[in-house]
């Protein structure tokens, strides 16, 4: 079973940012650094792109290709979590955003 534990938020706003928001001593490979930038990339653009980038995303990361659990595998995380969390901060945001009653996805 793969270590579902992945690097928390900065503490402060004063640490470096690094992508997935490890902190900057988090001694990594370079394909993992890859591998970071690659999801969360897709990550932003599910949460915060323009339409045609959100449905991209959207297949890329809940989809089977095989692509995103290959880049998920590299950083040693499951590829469910990383949906898992993307869904719910979505959903999160959608409640804030309007209110506190969540949008209808269409």
């Amino acid at each position: 079973m793969k270590d579902t534990n992945v690097p928390v938020k900065r503490k402060h706003a004063s640490e470096p940012y690094t992508p997935l928001g490890m902190a900057a001593n988090d001694l990594i490979s370079g394909e993992q650094a890859l591998a970071a930038a690659v999801i969360q990339n897709a990550v932003d653009d599910y949460l915060y792109g323009k339409p045609e980038a959100k449905r991209e995303a959207k297949h890329w990361l809940f989809g089977n290709d095989g692509d995103f659990a290959h880049w998920c595998d590299v950083m040693g995380i499951e590829p469910d979590y990383i949906g898992h969390m993307a869904k719910t901060f979505q959903h999160g945001w959608k409640t804030r955003r309007f209110g506190g009653h969540a949008k209808k996805a269409r």
